[in-house]
């Protein structure tokens, strides 16, 4: 491989996750704007609320088993 072929390469995949990002955005945008006119205002408090709630959990949920493998781990060697 040339060095033209590897900067095509990389320029080609770096506009397909520039593209991929801007429709996840825009349509993250769409639902949040639907979500907040179906749901209505105290709806859609109640409904982040809930989702800011799990998100917070979720990150002792995810570290806590990772570090356990890692002292178990530890300590059979």
């Amino acid at each position: 491989m040339d060095s033209a072929s590897i900067r095509r390469d990389l320029v080609r995949g770096a506009a397909g996750t520039s593209a991929v990002r801007i429709t996840s955005t825009g349509l993250g945008l769409v639902v949040t704007a639907m979500l907040a006119r179906l749901l209505g205002a105290e709806g859609y408090g109640i409904y982040v609320y809930a989702l800011a709630l799990v998100t917070l959990l979720a990150v002792p949920a995810t570290v806590g088993p990772a570090q356990m493998v890692i002292v178990e781990t530890a300590l059979l060697v």
